[in-house]
């Protein structure tokens, strides 16, 4: 095979590489050509040679030197430099925007290259007199490869507000391939038209011959930029992505978290200002209610052991329990029920005819010796226990001998308050526990 040929081989191969976007190949100034296709895909035909400012693209190449433009220069050779290193921090500072996956790809092939020597700056008229189409080709210098692999790269160049030069990376290889940012369409037409010029493609020809020289020069070169680096980077892309998706859906669910916090406490506090309301209504009709409550109260005894509830009815909720001749305080009678106050409760009721304006005698409570209030005996016969301090009044349980008995009020009447063992509460004659 001869030089020729071998030669058109290894081309081949490396455009199949370069070119194939489905192994997410980004070579930066390695690259030939890389944004050329990409680019003229994004354009539409009609531009005029003669119109500007479009006419900035056909005009002849500027070689730009310390002499002829030194910021120009400056920006540039700072741009390769921090691209050499992977330093994301200094390349900020002349270009930008750079996205989170640039910034990871420059990292990464940071770690491949050394550095980029013979830097020549080609530039034109941009859209206007304070930007640059910039063409910049260099020498590459990969890490533990001998052979320098000749490059050409494109860039936009503006002029910030305080007017100073920097690189807009909306439009770089990197961008041009991955369409994070959109590109004004103006710029991408110029830099079409730019790219279809003569001596941009000679240029690019020259460029092209160096780098194919390169290849069949250096077997390692070849090696290197036809299989290691494609492969790194295809590993690098996936890893990315996978991470960036993780990521993604990590910051989804915490959006989606914080979302529904946000959305708990509006519910939260408008519940809260709801029953803020609802309190504040309550408590003004209570105060309202207890105003009158406090002119209409009067005082009552019960005739007879009463069960007090929690509404004008049986079948409201058992508050408790109040003992015959007990004094109440009654604010009003709805229908058979009395309203009176309970344990602090102004709204619970007892039924309104075990109710009396006087306290039945033999109410009052007496000591009776051996049967102090609050303590426990022993029976020495068994006894009946009823319901209130009467002789016909139902029986509700039966107290046996030996067991014990609790003792709780002793009255007048010759009746005591007792709970029995199997915790019954009623009245036993007095005579029967002593």
């Amino acid at each position: 095979m001869t030089n020729k040929e071998k030669l058109k081989k290894i081309w081949k191969r490396f455009v199949e590489i370069v070119f194939d976007s489905k192994k997410y190949r980004y070579y930066g100034a390695v690259v030939v050509l890389i944004a050329i296709t990409l680019i003229l895909a994004r354009c539409t035909s009609g531009t005029a040679a003669d119109s500007d400012p479009m006419a900035g693209a056909y005009a002849k190449f500027t070689t730009e030197s310390k002499k002829t433009n030194e910021e120009l220069v400056n920006l540039m050779n700072s741009y390769y430099k921090a691209y050499a290193d992977g330093d994301v921090k200094a390349l900020e500072k002349v270009a930008n925007p750079i996205s989170d996956k640039e910034k990871s790809y420059i990292k990464f092939f940071g770690e491949y290259v050394e550095k980029y020597n013979d830097i020549t700056i080609y530039s034109k008229r941009g859209l206007d007199k304070e930007s640059y189409l910039v063409s910049v080709s260099m020498k590459m210098k990969f890490k533990n490869i001998k052979t320098e692999a000749a490059g050409l790269d494109f860039f936009y160049v503006k002029t910030d507000k305080k007017g100073n030069l920097y690189i807009d990376n909306i439009y770089s290889n990197f961008n041009t391939n991955n369409t994070e940012y959109e590109m004004d369409s103006k710029i991408v037409k110029l830099i079409a038209t730019f790219e279809q010029q003569d001596d941009v493609k000679n240029l690019q020809t020259k460029v092209q011959e160096k780098f194919n020289e390169a290849m069949v020069k250096d077997e390692d070169l070849n090696t290197f930029l036809s299989e290691t680096l494609p492969s790194a980077t295809s590993t690098w892309s996936s890893n990315y992505d996978a991470e960036a998706a993780k990521a993604d859906e990590a910051k989804k669910a915490e959006e989606a978290k914080k979302a529904e916090e946000k959305k708990q406490k509006e519910e939260a506090d408008k519940a809260k200002k709801k029953q803020s309301a609802a309190d504040k209504k309550a408590a003004k009709e209570k105060a309202k209610q207890d105003k009158k409550d406090e002119k209409n109260k009067k005082t009552m005894y019960t005739s007879k052991a009463v069960t007090v509830y929690d509404k004008a009815g049986t079948d409201g909720t058992v508050l408790g329990n109040l003992d015959i001749g007990a004094e109440v305080t009654m604010y009003a009678t709805e229908g058979d029920y009395a309203r009176i106050l309970y344990n602090d409760n102004h709204n619970a009721y007892v039924a309104k005819a075990d109710l009396s304006e006087t306290k039945p005698q033999g109410t009052d409570a007496v000591e009776v010796p051996g049967l102090s209030a609050n303590s426990s005996i022993t029976l020495n016969t068994t006894v009946r226990v009823r319901a209130d301090m009467d002789e016909t009044s139902q029986v509700v349980a039966v107290a046996y001998t030996s067991e014990p008995l609790t003792i709780h009020e002793n009255y007048a009447s010759g009746w005591t308050k007792v709970t029995t063992y199997g915790n019954v509460t009623g009245y036993v004659k007095t005579e029967l526990l002593q």
